[in-house]
């Protein structure tokens, strides 16, 4: 029951960024913890639990704008991140979604990070937002992870990068 919750919940996620041409304000998702220091905290101590987008800057006149995204898990424990995403840019006063391609779709997937272990995502901006990656800008990647074995207790984790 909780993966077809989850897949539905993506899917809505999901479909919303990809219909929602004007973009949506930050404060209309779904209320969850938002770690904007890319560090995943625990009450007791930092997990260190790092999102880091690679490059940190694109060429806006790059027409491949393909990078990475990197799980760092610096944790005790083995993390789990979804394999949806959510990417927003800066508007000036706060975050709107950037609309993804037409019927782009996540698959109902989650991957695995070992403690003291790192994994790396392909991040193909051209091919994943419907602008392609022509517009100049601060943005942000967000992807929800939480603990294994703990699954209510998700976070949300974003790393910022530029389109220059």
């Amino acid at each position: 029951m909780f993966k077809v919750n989850c897949l539905i919940l993506m899917s809505a996620i999901g479909f919303g960024a990809c219909q929602d041409s004007r973009g949506t304000k930050n404060s209309e998702l779904p209320a969850q913890e938002v770690l904007m220091n890319d560090t995943m905290k625990s009450k007791n101590k930092s997990e260190a639990i790092e999102l880091l987008v690679s490059p940190s800057t694109f060429d806006i006149n790059n027409k491949n704008k393909t990078g990475k995204y990197t799980l760092y898990n610096n944790s005790d424990n083995e993390v789990i991140v979804s394999s949806s995403i959510v990417i927003e840019i800066w508007s000036g006063n706060d975050w709107q979604i950037v609309p993804l391609v037409k019927n782009f779709v996540f698959e109902d997937i989650t991957y695995a990070t070992r403690q003291k272990e790192s994994q790396d995502f392909t991040l193909a901006l051209s091919n994943i937002l419907e602008d392609g990656g022509t517009v100049k800008g601060k943005y942000k990647i967000t992807k929800e992870v939480w603990t294994l074995g703990k699954e209510s207790q998700k976070s949300l984790l974003s790393a910022e990068f530029e389109i220059k």
